[in-house]
Parts: C-alpha cells; sequence; structure tokens
C-alpha cells in the first residue's frame, strides 16, 4: 500500500511536473510572442522615427529654400529701392536742369530781344547817318552849282 501510495504520489508529481513543463512551455511561448510583439513594435517606432525624422529634413531643406529665395526677394528689393532712389535723383536734376534750361531760354530770348533792339537802332542810326551824308552831299552839290 505504501509502495502504491509513492507510486500515486510520484504519477501525480509526474503529472505536475508534465503541466508545470506544459505552463512553462506556455509561458515561454507568451514570452517569445511578447518579445516578437515588442520587437515589431520598435520597428514600427523606428520607422515612425525615420519617416518622421525624413520629414521634419524635407521641411528643413523647403524652409531653407524659401529663406534663401526670400533674402533673394530682399535683395531684388534693395536693388529696385536703390534705383528709384537714383532715379529720383536724376528725376530732381532733370527737373532742376529744365528750370535752369527754362531760365536760360528767358535770357536767351531777352537777349534775342536785346539784340533785335540794337539791330533796328543800328539800322536807324546807319539810315540817319546816310542821311545826313546825303544830305550833306546834295548841299555840297547845291553849294558847287551855285
Amino acid at each position: 500500500a505504501e509502495a502504491a501510495k509513492l507510486e500515486a504520489e510520484v504519477v501525480a508529481l509526474r503529472n505536475q511536473a508534465a503541466r508545470d513543463a506544459a505552463e512553462l512551455e506556455r509561458h515561454r511561448a507568451t514570452a517569445a510572442t511578447a518579445r516578437r510583439s515588442a520587437d515589431a513594435a520598435q520597428a514600427e517606432r523606428d520607422a515612425c522615427a525615420a519617416e518622421l525624422e525624413a520629414v521634419a529634413l524635407r521641411e528643413v531643406d523647403a524652409l531653407q529654400a524659401e529663406v534663401a529665395s526670400l533674402r533673394r526677394e530682399k535683395r531684388r528689393a534693395d536693388a529696385l529701392r536703390d534705383e528709384l532712389a537714383a532715379t529720383r535723383a536724376r528725376l530732381a536734376a532733370a527737373s532742376s536742369d529744365a528750370s535752369d534750361n527754362e531760365a536760360a531760354a528767358r535770357d536767351l530770348r531777352a537777349a534775342q530781344l536785346g539784340l533785335e533792339a540794337a539791330r533796328r537802332a543800328a539800322a536807324a542810326a546807319a539810315r540817319a547817318h546816310r542821311a545826313r551824308l546825303d544830305a550833306a552831299a546834295a548841299a555840297d552839290r547845291d553849294h558847287r552849282r551855285e
């Protein structure tokens, strides 16, 4: 009876050991599944991080290109502003020159009028002188005839 009891206890222990081994195998399988899931999740996180990094790098590149474009536009705007200032200065100088030209034209017209008046006066003086010479010549002829 003792042997049967021991035999039953050994069978029970073997059955328990088999159940424990099966449970251990289930735990190992569950742990392996958990590890595979964790590895897959880590791989997915790594892929997401790599994708986010690529998107961030593309955004940085796009922003740098936009900054470069804005700098070019600023240089162009500055050049246009300088050109506008130079044009305004030339326009002011031309306006001043036009005023000077108008004054010079008035002075020239006044000089031309003065010259014309002087010519008329000279012509009148020449006619008067010629008339005096003619009168003197006529008087001399008359005087010689007498």
